[in-house]
């Protein structure tokens, strides 16, 4: 599971740092056609399986929770609270996300979910079949991230026994028809990340004016993307990041799992939003200075469309840097199996 986890580390950072306009409509868009291309797979398969579902009832639960309004890095309230600083209210992902649930139905949703929303989605299955139509739609979901660049590891449908819940940010499990959300707690600790030495002075400050108000604290230094993930598994009530880096100020925004997210200002300013829930978007407070993040993303690779089963398994390794100095690691296990599965059942037809 730790493996595991890591490869959602890495998908997640990769999608939540990527700028490119409109890209979940996009991926969407891209995943609509190859759903309509594949449609002639996909009935076959429910036909040998003696499935009580339709494609249409496939399409239109994609379609249905396409059309969900999207929430994603949402802004409220921004205004300019000094000369150089701003702040404001923000919606962002959540992190890594564990569903359990064997509908396909509610599967399909949640992956849509997963590209608007910039979660990592698991989908952990109690009845788990690598040659399922579950598995073709993963298949159809996951190559179509790597068609424009992103993480195939965004997605996962792991047998429920391999699935670790506690290594997990939320956890959503449907029981007798009633949607139950376990959230990971915030902790009751603030975290203090200094990336840059030069801002020694403005740490001891911060240090003695949060000691004074009894308010505990971590410090952190080293490599950015480890301490992300250091933080982020304790998930802060509140996390600041001193650096003379704007790029890494603004990844930090993004990436870090707690209600309060500053840049160089003081964690202070802190508010508690504990009491509102919601199962797929985090309500961020943050501050900064002028940040000038400049999106070097690549272009969105040329949409190929085909009409066979291979049309959509796509072999090639996944060892490219993307322009955001993050490694597309290799697929997973679980990945693996289900793709090698659906290849070698198709070719036997």
């Amino acid at each position: 599971m730790e493996e595991e986890i890591k490869l959602l580390n890495s998908a997640y950072e990769i999608y939540n740092l990527d700028d490119r306009e409109n890209l979940s409509n996009k991926i969407l868009n891209y995943i609509a056609d190859r759903l309509l291309i594949n449609r002639n797979y996909i009935n076959q398969l429910i036909e040998i399986l003696n499935l009580n579902i339709t494609f249409t009832d496939i399409w239109n639960a994609f379609e249905e929770e396409r059309k969900v309004e999207e929430h994603y890095k949402e802004t409220k309230s921004f205004r300019k609270i000094s000369d150089n600083y701003f702040m404001g209210i923000y919606a962002t992902s959540k992190g890594n996300i564990v569903i359990e649930t064997d509908s396909v139905i509610d599967i399909i949703k949640y992956f849509v979910d997963a590209i608007k929303t910039r979660n990592t989605i698991t989908i952990s299955k109690l009845e788990y079949n690598e040659v399922s139509i579950e598995s073709v739609i993963l298949v159809i979901f996951c190559e179509a991230l790597n068609k424009f660049g992103l993480d195939r590891n965004l997605l996962m449908i792991i047998p429920y026994e391999e699935c670790f819940y506690d290594k997990y940010d939320e956890v959503i499990i449907n029981e007798d028809g009633k949607i139950k959300i376990e959230d990971k707690e915030f902790s009751t600790k603030y975290a203090i990340y200094i990336e840059n030495e030069s801002f020694k002075d403005d740490v001891e400050k911060e240090k003695q004016e949060l000691s004074e108000k009894g308010y505990e604290f971590e410090i952190y230094t080293g490599e950015f993307y480890e301490t992300i993930e250091k933080i982020n598994k304790i998930k802060p009530i509140g996390a600041v990041i001193y650096t003379d880096n704007s790029e890494n100020g603004y990844k930090f925004i993004n990436l870090i799992h707690s209600n309060n997210v500053f840049v160089n200002t003081t964690l202070l300013n802190s508010e508690d939003f504990s009491n509102e829930k919601n199962d797929l978007y985090l309500k961020k407070k943050i501050i900064y200075p002028m940040l000038n993040y400049d999106n070097n993303v690549e272009k969105i690779i040329e949409e190929q469309h085909g009409n066979t089963i291979d049309s959509f398994i796509e072999e090639e390794e996944d060892s490219s840097e993307s322009e955001l100095g993050l490694t597309i690691k290799n697929s997973n296990t679980w990945y693996r199996k289900i793709i090698n599965a659906i290849k070698k059942f198709f070719n036997k037809k």
